[in-house]
């Protein structure tokens, strides 16, 4: 490690954070080995070199971004944690955070914008934040083009990465192949996976069945969970999860459709909701609905509702968020039933074997990152100062803070395992508030390569990950395309039409308040009508022009 972080450390160690007090609930951990291959940023990690001595800043670098919620409450800043004075005293640069209020961000960064007083370096998703995406931010001279820098040798490490994974470059250009972010960039599966299907694993023992794979086992598994275990709504979920785009319903793909949107089927954009396949789906589903078999309150569910009853035994089967549902619900029965016991499900198919078509998974880029705008005067120190994380011992801060006070090394300097004082920390810190307090970004996103770490997860998520992860999400659900600035008011004008329409009569035809046979038609012109193959259209060309990137 190199000397000058090696002494703040050991200063930092010893008076770190000793009068912060949480309360919080503690993780069940599980230790396990992380490979070099999952560390490495690349191949050859490139060190940032000093700043020349003509180079050296006038005034502190300003970066702008929201205040991580996993930090301590009484840790009002990020410029007030290890990790910043880590990170500032290795790169050699001056800069301090900014942060608006917590929950105006989106307000904030408009007014900012606005006011064409911009901070230095803004972190943001500027493909949702910023009307007509980073390529009219850089049109619109709010931000910078970074090609100059990263092709220029400037930000080697960053440089480093993306030569060497082409979807990554892919995704952080803009379509006329403008560098324009810093990316908050995920490579490991388990950070993209995180959504499916859950049942009562200790049910299935009780009757002697196998998790379900098939849309017939599940049909199957529904039953006896009513017949034999009294499930007054074998099948409950959120009415919201029933048309999400990055969560799709569970067993939609088994018909080759999905119930929010659009997919791509070998690289030709199709509309879920009104292909062949979608009738059979919505069949099934009123078939299920009939039979009682789905929940008879679908219509109005809310979190609450089905934790009461995937709690009580009225339901046996849900979907939902591998922390936000499954651990918790586990947790919240821990000291009330010590045989209850959830796992994640594989989504479903027609033909055992089978792959499932759709899934939920996140791409590895979000438009997550930071830029650098057009009022920063001191660039080659900002992209200095950024580039550092994505290479050597800025990238093993990023990813898993610091040596012998977060995590125990390996001999050949790869993280083991992580330490007591991260896991069971004495002033009643989480791990998340120690990550956040040393990693910075990892927690929350920011600009980094996020890896591969070491496991604290309970063993039923790590399976449920597994099982969700095996579809062909990766290939069939749409990448992060940009629609084009001149057809975005068009395109989202006819979509805000066609989703209303088509979320009502989904509802109608699962609860059979209107009939699937007799309308289906009438349903699928009605859609067309409402300019569908213009937004298809529109939907091509942005994902051509993302291929062509």
């Amino acid at each position: 490690m190199n000397k000058k972080i090696l002494s703040i450390v050991l200063i930092l160690a010893l008076v770190l954070v000793s009068t912060v007090l949480l309360s919080g609930c503690k993780t069940d951990t599980k230790d396990a080995e992380v490979t070099e291959s999952s560390v490495k940023a690349t191949e050859k990690p490139v060190e940032t070199e000093e700043p020349k001595e003509e180079e050296k800043q006038k005034e502190p670098i300003t970066i702008w971004t929201h205040l991580p919620d996993k930090l301590p409450a009484t840790v009002t800043s990020l410029n007030d944690t290890p990790f910043y004075e880590i990170y500032s005293s290795a790169v050699g640069i001056e800069f301090k955070y900014l942060h608006p209020p917590i929950g105006t961000e989106n307000e904030q960064f408009n007014l900012l914008v606005a006011s064409n007083d911009l901070p230095d370096i803004m972190f943001i998703n500027w493909v949702a934040a910023y009307k007509g995406g980073p390529a009219k931010a850089i049109e619109e001279n709010i931000i910078i083009r970074l090609n100059d820098y990263i092709d220029g040798g400037q930000a080697p490490n960053l440089s480093a990465f993306l030569s060497g994974d082409q979807e990554a470059d892919r995704m952080v250009k803009t379509d006329a192949g403008d560098y324009y972010v810093f990316p908050f960039y995920r490579t490991d599966d388990a950070q993209l996976v995180w959504y499916g299907p859950i049942i009562r694993e200790d049910w299935l023992v009780d009757l002697g069945m196998d998790y379900p794979e098939t849309i017939e086992e599940w049909y199957n598994t529904l039953v006896a969970f009513r017949d034999e275990k009294g499930a007054t709504a074998p099948l409950s979920f959120e009415t919201f999860f029933l048309n999400v785009p990055w969560a799709p319903f569970p067993f939609e793909g088994a018909y080759r459709t999905t119930t929010s949107g659009f997919f791509t089927d070998n690289g030709k954009i199709t509309y879920g909701p009104t292909v062949p396949g979608h009738k059979d789906f919505l069949l099934e589903m009123n078939k299920w609905y009939k039979e009682g078999l789905i929940d008879p309150d679908i219509g109005a569910m809310d979190n609450a509702q089905v934790t009461e009853k995937i709690s009580t035994g009225k339901t046996g089967a849900s979907m939902g968020y591998g922390s936000g549902r499954l651990v918790y619900w586990m947790g919240a029965m821990e000291d009330v039933d010590p045989n209850y016991l959830l796992g994640g499900s594989k989504y479903p198919v027609l033909v055992k074997g089978d792959k499932p078509m759709i899934g939920q998974r996140s791409f590895p880029f979000g438009g997550d990152g930071a830029a650098i705008t057009t009022s920063c005067e001191q660039v080659e120190l900002a992209i200095t100062l950024l580039d550092y994380l994505y290479g050597g011992e800025g990238d093993m801060l990023a990813n898993y803070g610091v040596a012998g006070v977060t995590y125990i090394e390996n001999p050949d300097g790869l993280p083991k395992e992580w330490t007591d004082f991260a896991l069971n920390n004495p002033d009643g810190l989480t791990i998340d508030n120690v990550f956040t307090l040393y990693q910075g970004y990892k927690t929350t996103g920011g600009p980094m390569i996020s890896k591969k770490t070491i496991s604290t997860q309970p063993k039923y998520l790590v399976e449920a990950t597994i099982r969700w992860s095996e579809t062909d999400a990766k290939n069939t659900l749409l990448p992060p395309t940009l629609i084009s600035p001149d057809s975005a008011d068009e395109y989202t004008q006819i979509m805000n039409s066609i989703e209303t329409y088509q979320s009502e009569m989904l509802l109608k035809f699962i609860m059979g308040t209107e009939n699937i046979e007799e309308k289906w038609d009438e349903y699928v012109a009605a859609i067309d009508g409402m300019g569908l193959a213009r937004a298809i259209e529109i939907q091509q060309a942005a994902y051509n022009n993302y291929k062509a990137r």
